[in-house]
């Protein structure tokens, strides 16, 4: 893996030296080597930072060009089927100078073009610049594994995988999307197309962006969507055969490497099926690291020592301590580069950095999981609040009049019926709810608001899928690219640790959504597609213990230290700056959310600080 960046600047006034700064801004991402290449005459130029895995030689640097130099290449990420297309591209004539996939990428597009996406199984994030055609072109990955942003102002055209590289460019628009924010105190994330900053977008996964020179704007298009269907297979045995056969597939690909390649471990289902199957494909033990906490709600390394030793792993594990300070907080906004409200960013830094003392570049893991296979408690929760439903309007009313279960789960569930079926899923996820943003935020910022707060969610919402599959379909398409897969990217590539998640092959993926969702889920058995498909190589202690999920425990850590917290957002930037409202921040701390809410105001406080810093900020991690 790596850190791609690029710039066209339309006045054909292109300088190498900025191309230079976007580069080294993403030092971190690849140590291993560097590259520049310019078009001085078109204004063009592209960078690149290699973490080399495939093909170490130098033949694998880049940017890379093609054969006849008409086409140049700046790659991150891995294609697990290149050797495959390689042949395919050698039948056609086509000659090969390196052992390396970023080379057959280069290829691929000669000969199909943007359709040649389709071909790749793995995950990337790329762009081409076709010297004939005056054409720069963006490829993002099916799942969004590996990001990309873009900028465009009409005039200038620049893209990196991270925004930081974006902003190393002197003459950038940096205005803030404060809308954009709002959207942030509700999904924990800032949800795609866009980012913090105006004029700085992501590229959606599954899509591609062409800008041809004769063109005013980018042009989108999307060459991948999930498709769930029920065409497939229709009884239990013949899924979980399928299942595990895909299981072994995606876990092989992903073990083509050149270095060493490691697995995150928790002890859950997910990382604990990913450890077995790659044990019974490997000749050597296994590495395995994990991460764990003081905390005995959130600590699960017990179970992961239980696998690790169940396969013969050599484990290595880390206890995180909650001492949240300034320079956490400093660190994670800059790892982020805008506001991200997910603390368990906290543990999978660490953990990274774990790997990488140990001289693992490259590890396996579990992400990816509870979308595939239906993993999230909520999921039976909205199911079965919708029981209320049924409950004549009369006796709801009377119930919620007579204020003698407003606050029971009853009272909550029968309030809650009052929503839409997606408002009452969205109100399982929310950070702040709508009635908490108009306490916390300024009323100019509401006024840039979206008007439906949870217009995302809705983008993703098909009423004409089965229940079940309708709560997946959105998790894939909003929590798991915006929130799961930027956690990690981020996380691990800051010490320059590539992770790849085999649940999230995208062969894997459509099989399982092939697969009818009465055989895939049930309220009683959630992932029991899974866990039978896994059964094979896992006991029933793994497979059927309850599930804890990944996170940390921020309430926990922040307890000591809430006044400072309190004081902290009280007295910063985002209330000078008029983000946040004239009044008080007072959050219950019997809120069961109390840590994640305090937590994501610091990182928005923290973010605001940067971007009203009196110097430039080093955009390097």
């Amino acid at each position: 893996m790596c850190g791609i960046t690029g710039l066209w600047d339309r006045t054909g006034t292109g300088d190498a030296s900025a191309v230079i700064a976007m580069r080294d801004a993403l030092s971190h991402r690849g140590p291993d080597d560097a590259g520049v290449e310019t078009w001085p005459e078109h204004g063009v130029g592209l960078g690149h930072t290699r973490l080399a895995i495939l093909d170490l030689s130098p033949m694998g640097h880049q940017p890379m060009y093609s054969h006849d130099s008409s086409l140049c290449i700046t790659y991150n990420g891995e294609v697990y089927n290149f050797k495959e297309i390689r042949r395919e591209l050698e039948q056609l004539g086509y000659k090969f100078r390196s052992e390396s996939d970023t080379e057959v990428l280069l290829q691929a597009y000669q000969e199909w073009g943007e359709a040649s996406a389709c071909r790749f199984r793995g995950m990337f994030a790329y762009a081409i610049w076709d010297t004939y055609r005056r054409q720069m072109v963006l490829f993002r990955d099916r799942v969004g594994i590996k990001p990309l942003y873009y900028y465009w102002d009409g005039r200038t055209f620049a893209f990196a995988s991270e925004i930081k590289a974006i902003l190393a460019l002197q003459a950038v628009n940096r205005e803030p999307d404060v809308g954009a924010i709002s959207d942030y105190l509700t999904y924990l994330y800032i949800p795609a197309p866009k980012s913090a900053y105006k004029f700085i977008k992501k590229l959606l996964p599954g899509h591609t962006l062409s800008l041809p020179h004769d063109q005013g704007s980018p042009i989108l298009r999307r060459y991948w969507r999930l498709e769930p269907s029920e065409s497939g297979i229709q009884n239990r045995t013949d899924a979980i055969h399928a299942v595990r056969d895909e299981l072994k597939s995606a876990v092989q690909a992903h073990l083509v490497s050149d270095v060493p390649v490691g697995v995150l471990l928790s002890g859950g289902i997910d990382s604990s099926t990913v450890t077995a199957v790659m044990s019974d494909q490997l000749s050597d033990p296994v590495h395995s690291f994990s991460v764990g906490f003081n905390s005995q709600l959130h600590d699960e390394t017990e179970y992961a020592r239980e696998v690790a030793e169940m396969f013969g792993a050599s484990h290595t594990e880390k206890i995180v301590d909650g001492d949240i300070a300034e320079d956490i907080l400093d660190q994670t906004v800059r790892m982020y580069d805008e506001p991200y409200a997910d603390s368990s960013a906290i543990p999978t830094h660490q953990v990274s950095a774990l790997v990488r003392s140990q001289g693992v570049k490259v590890v396996l893991s579990g992400d990816g999981g509870d979308e595939v296979f239906g993993g999230y408690a909520r999921y039976r929760t909205w199911l079965n609040r919708r029981l209320i439903d049924r409950t004549p309007l009369s006796l709801r009313r009377t119930i919620l009049r007579s204020g003698m279960v407003s606050d029971s789960l009853l009272g909550r569930s029968i309030r809650q019926a009052r929503l839409d079926p997606l408002q009452r899923y969205a109100s399982y996820v929310e950070l702040f709810t709508t009635d908490e943003k108009s306490r916390i935020i300024s009323p100019d910022v509401s006024g840039q608001a979206e008007d439906d707060p949870y217009w995302y969610f809705r983008q993703h919402w098909r009423p004409d899928l089965d229940s079940v599959t309708r709560l997946q379909y959105l998790d894939f398409n909003t929590y798991l690219p915006d929130d799961i897969l930027t956690k990690v990217d981020r996380a691990s590539m800051a010490v320059a640790l590539e992770v790849r998640p085999p649940l999230l092959d995208h062969m894997l993926i459509e099989k399982v959504f092939s697969i009818p969702s009465r055989l895939r889920w049930s309220a009683t058995n959630q992932k029991g597609l899974l866990k039978d498909a896994a059964r094979q190589w896992l006991p029933d202690s793994i497979l059927n213990r309850p599930k804890r999920g990944f996170s940390s425990p921020i309430a926990n850590w922040l307890g000591p230290n809430k006044d400072w917290a309190f004081d902290y957002i009280a007295h910063g930037e985002a209330r000078k700056s008029g983000l946040l409202g004239p009044g008080s921040v007072t959050i219950d701390p019997m809120d069961g959310a109390w840590g994640p809410k305090i937590w994501a105001l610091l990182v928005l406080e923290t973010w605001m600080r940067r971007q009203s810093s009196v110097t430039p900020v080093d955009p390097r991690i």
